[in-house]
């Protein structure tokens, strides 16, 4: 990939910055994190293959070590799957990377608690008032 959104696509790039950062997040499909030579060096290291018997929502890891070690992981089902959904701790912390340099921390904090509230609100409209950043509402 040689854009943030052409990582989006790139399973090499995802498990790459998997391994380097800990996190597959919005900021790990940035376009500086898909140039950074540390997840292009990982990236290159990557194989994928297509498993035999393995459901949609299934994985098997396998990573060579340098020094000779072999880590496995099996993912029985993907973290937001009909079979694992996200927690609402997760749902919140995923809603709030998105939001991260397009919200203030306190307009993020306004839409999250209106979210956890919809079925409460007079108004569904009030979530699309909250979603628009204040910088752009008065330019």
């Amino acid at each position: 990939p040689r854009t943030g959104l052409e990582g989006k696509f790139s399973v090499y790039h995802s498990a790459a910055v998997a391994v380097a950062d800990g996190a597959a997040g919005e900021h790990q499909y940035s376009d500086a994190r898909v140039g950074d030579g540390e997840v292009i060096r990982l990236r290159d290291s990557v194989s994928a293959t297509v498993g035999a018997g393995l459901h949609e929502d299934q994985a098997r890891i396998v990573v060579h070590l340098r020094d000779g070690r072999v880590l496995r992981r099996f993912v029985e089902h993907a973290i937001g799957s009909k079979a694992r959904p996200m927690s609402d701790a997760a749902l919140e912390a995923k809603f709030r990377g998105l939001t991260d340099g397009v919200l203030s921390n306190t307009e993020t904090d306004h839409l999250v608690d209106l979210c956890w509230r919809i079925d409460r609100l007079p108004d569904v409209a009030e979530l699309a008032r909250a979603a628009v950043p204040a910088a752009t509402v008065s330019a």
